[in-house]
């Protein structure tokens, strides 16, 4: 049996590349040796032994925290020298450490990064992609990519291919979690947003249309967020200033189990960010039986079918990621050139009103949208697609 090593935030984490990292990693268990290397599981260095964790089917390996470090990707895959196959899903613009790693110990590298929007620096494609053994994106953008001759790369591994293979492989959905359930919630009709008070999930969007509304119905507007950052201060002290009828709630590092019960409390999802490479929350709603009300643009729109599991809402203009922020969340100075889409306020309210008062509709578009994710979104499905890309 073949060892794959999956370096990834560690398995307890509540971010996307941990959710995304741990299914696949119990999943693939079917077909490999699968050791978790999880950042941010010890201070320094990393575990010398693998140890079981509860519930899961691979061995697990702490390390420390932060982008993959070059010198600690040799240093890993010299101890744990068994590991066949690297695997990682990562920002493309952190994954040197990866690369430099898998390719001093020629081991081959796959790479899953969900590019959110277009288009892409010529440095993605010179220096990462060209790098990897296999890209594999979860958006159409996979075909941007996909046979075109790589650029140079002067990394230990010799490539068979002159050509980048780039996959197609969405995030998946685990539906043993997310599903209807009975939970303590208003009695009101109540719309749900959540993600980061940052610029990119543009959760102004979701205030103003609630503003518009939130006179004329007897509606409730749920937000989920961590709101001791200084943007989210900002905003908090808004909503309190102007009164309005949210309930806000403090994001927290809790198992992933318990966010189904987060979705349980809506009626309708609303999901404005300017873009996103796969809005994981979108399909975890549908499971749950909310439909979605999302921004019409790239790649957050390719999850929503308009009209059947929610309403795609027009984009009233465009603009560019912002410079990084110090005291937010670190961004790439390259990402300035991506082109993201601003949703038409005016349009979201318009929805909003219509889901209030087609609340019949709304729950059988929440079924619809329910049925959807567990037919196209289920993790075995997905990681016996890599388990195949991986071996070819």
């Amino acid at each position: 049996m073949k060892t794959i090593g999956i370096f990834a935030d560690k398995p307890s984490a509540s971010t996307g590349f941990a959710v995304v990292c741990r299914n696949l990693a119990n999943e693939l268990s079917r077909w490999f040796k699968v050791i978790y290397f999880g950042r941010f599981g010890q201070e320094k260095e990393f575990a010398p032994e693998p140890t079981m964790l509860p519930n899961e089917h691979f061995l697990y390996v702490p390390t420390q925290g932060g982008v993959w470090d070059k010198e600690l990707m040799v240093r890993i895959l010299k101890h744990y020298d068994e590991v066949d196959y690297v695997f990682s899903e990562d920002d493309w613009f952190s994954a040197d450490g990866l690369i430099h790693g898998s390719n001093f110990w020629n081991k081959p590298f796959h790479f899953l990064t969900p590019v959110d929007s277009l288009p892409m620096p010529l440095e993605a494609f010179a220096n990462i992609f060209s790098a990897c053994d296999k890209i594999y994106i979860p958006n159409s953008s996979w075909e941007t990519f996909d046979g075109r001759k790589r650029i140079k790369f002067s990394g230990a591994v010799p490539r068979t291919e002159d050509h980048v293979k780039s996959v197609y492989l969405p995030h998946g959905c685990d539906t043993t979690i997310f599903k209807p359930k009975k939970v303590p919630r208003e009695s009101q009709f109540t719309f749900f947003w959540i993600g980061r008070i940052e610029e990119r999930k543009n959760p102004a969007a979701f205030i103003l249309a609630a503003m518009k509304i939130c006179d004329k119905i007897d509606a409730r507007f749920f937000m989920r967020s961590d709101w001791n950052t200084p943007s989210a201060r900002r905003v908090l002290q808004y909503i309190q200033m102007r009164n309005l009828p949210f309930d806000l709630d403090q994001m927290a590092d809790v198992p992933h189990a318990e966010i189904g019960d987060v979705y349980n409390r809506a009626d309708a999802f609303v999901c404005t960010s300017k873009a996103g490479g796969f809005e994981m929350s979108i399909n975890e709603a549908g499971a749950c039986g909310l439909p979605t009300l999302c921004t019409d643009w790239t790649f957050m729109n390719e999850n929503v079918v308009h009209e059947k599991s929610g309403f795609l809402i027009p984009v009233e203009g465009y603009c560019h990621p912002p410079k990084p922020d110090p005291r937010e969340v670190r961004t790439s100075d390259l990402a300035y050139g991506r082109i993201w889409g601003n949703i038409s306020v005016d349009r979201l309210a318009e929805r909003m009103l219509w889901c209030y008062l087609n609340q019949d509709a709304v729950k059988a578009m929440g079924r619809w949208s329910m049925a959807n994710v567990r037919r196209n979104f289920q993790w075995k499905d997905i990681a016996e697609k890599l388990k195949n890309e991986i071996l070819e």
